[in-house]
């Protein structure tokens, strides 16, 4: 099952005149201090109309929040490579788990940083029946969105009280819908975009990811060894990555200490 992140697509779409970024009300509307809402009923979302944020100086062709950026291209390689794959959005998933219900492998690809808590609630419950999930993408639930009942609009309190409308949020404390301050994502996606960073303007250098526990079945077959630098010649640490807080074993291999709700012991380090 392909997961699109819908919410994430209308969280930085610009239709209208604002975004999960910009506006600060609809109108008769009185929210909280710091919230952000936005409707689904818009041009845009992911297919067409402006969209907040720097353009992709690796790929320029489309904008970086947009189907066309992160979903066509991965889409079109699980297709061509025959993988049998259903679809879903967010929304679904909000809703309800039946979206789940049959299938072994979840997939959240490219930005995906917007969660409801039922989202997030399906996901981890199939997740606890043996479900399987591949995240391929970073900032994955940053922010806690809340849909209302009708599904058509979003809301975000991004800002502790007091705090500037043009302060960066993402490192401020307070902010009442920021996942890691109440219910780390660490639990679900086992790292945080806290624990490393992003480059969001410009090339990349060119960096890529340490290969360590090449013997694990998902490396089978790819031919890489412990200590190969996956990825540098592509740029792929970034645009946004995630991490967690680690130690170094004997060999010089990452483990997560378990200090930022990263399950302690796991391997890991940052992903793409």
């Amino acid at each position: 099952m392909y997961k699109v992140p819908l919410f994430t697509y209308h969280a930085y779409n610009e239709s209208g005149g604002g975004s999960l970024y910009r506006s600060r009300y609809d109108a008769g509307v009185t929210p909280p201090a710091g919230t952000r809402i936005v409707t689904l009923r818009r041009p845009g979302g992911g297919i067409g109309g402006p969209v907040k944020g720097h353009p992709d100086a690796h790929d320029p062709r489309t904008p970086r929040q947009t189907f066309a950026h992160r979903d066509a291209p991965f889409i079109a390689w699980l297709e061509g490579a025959g993988f049998q794959v259903d679809y879903c959005t967010d929304l679904d998933l909000h809703d309800s788990d039946q979206p789940l219900h049959g299938y072994r492998l979840l997939l959240s690809v490219g930005h995906d940083e917007h969660w409801s808590a039922p989202t997030r609630r399906h996901v981890t419950a199939f997740r606890d029946r043996g479900g399987n999930i591949a995240f391929f993408g970073a900032n994955t639930c940053w922010w806690r969105i809340t849909v209302t009942a009708d599904g058509t609009t979003l809301r975000c309190a991004k800002y502790p009280p007091g705090a500037a409308v043009d302060a960066d949020v993402d490192g401020l404390r307070g902010g009442p819908d920021h996942w890691w301050e109440t219910a780390p994502e660490n639990d679900l996606t086992g790292v945080s975009y806290r624990n490393a960073g992003g480059h969001w303007n410009g090339r990349r250098a060119a960096l890529g990811f340490a290969v360590q526990h090449a013997d694990h079945p998902i490396l089978a077959g790819t031919g890489l060894h412990d200590g190969d630098l996956l990825g540098a010649e592509h740029a792929l640490v970034g645009y946004e990555c995630d991490g967690a807080a680690l130690r170094r074993d004997p060999d010089g291999r990452c483990a997560a200490t378990g200090a930022d709700g990263t399950p302690a012991g796991r391997g890991t380090g940052v992903r793409l």
